[in-house]
């Protein structure tokens, strides 16, 4: 059983490890441990070059999906988390500087992306909660089926 509870206007799921509740997985730290069962599997406490390789071909193999992306939304959120810089966002998002399609802008900024999930495994883990967090059905729909393939390749490795 999983309890709903409010903590100032935020929703907050909770796993119950006995007498305390621990929050599930809301972390915007890359580094956070997921406590709710189903991510525990997911994304395993210790990185291994196994895991950032999993993810990577993750994002690799899933680059059509990844495309229909909001290019300034997803600039915007990794700037934020150090991914790329304010200028290299300003370079991929302006097609004046490269005159690149906008197909073209969103692989260069997925290859940024990809790039740190290599040396930096919970890159992935924020950018499936950046997709749940643009909160529609197709980006919800894209997270679940990163992070099945992710699941897969993880059981299989």
């Amino acid at each position: 059983m999983t309890p709903k509870t409010k903590n100032k206007g935020n929703d907050v799921s909770a796993v119950s490890t006995g007498p305390a509740m621990v929050p599930a997985f809301q972390s915007n730290d890359a580094t956070a441990v997921p406590t709710d069962p189903a991510m525990v599997l997911a994304f395993p406490t210790e990185p291994s070059y196994s895991n950032k390789n999993n993810a990577h071909k993750v994002l690799t193999s899933s680059n059509d999906m990844l495309t229909k992306i909001d290019l300034m939304y997803l600039a915007d959120k990794m700037v934020e988390k150090g991914i790329i810089t304010s200028e290299q966002k300003r370079e991929i998002v302006d097609d004046r500087y490269h005159g690149l399609s906008g197909f073209q802008r969103i692989n260069k900024l997925l290859d940024h992306l990809r790039d740190t999930v290599e040396v930096n495994e919970g890159t992935f883990q924020w950018f499936i909660k950046i997709l749940n967090d643009y909160n529609t059905v197709w980006s919800k729909s894209v997270a679940k089926k990163l992070m099945d393939k992710y699941t897969e390749l993880q059981m299989t490795s």
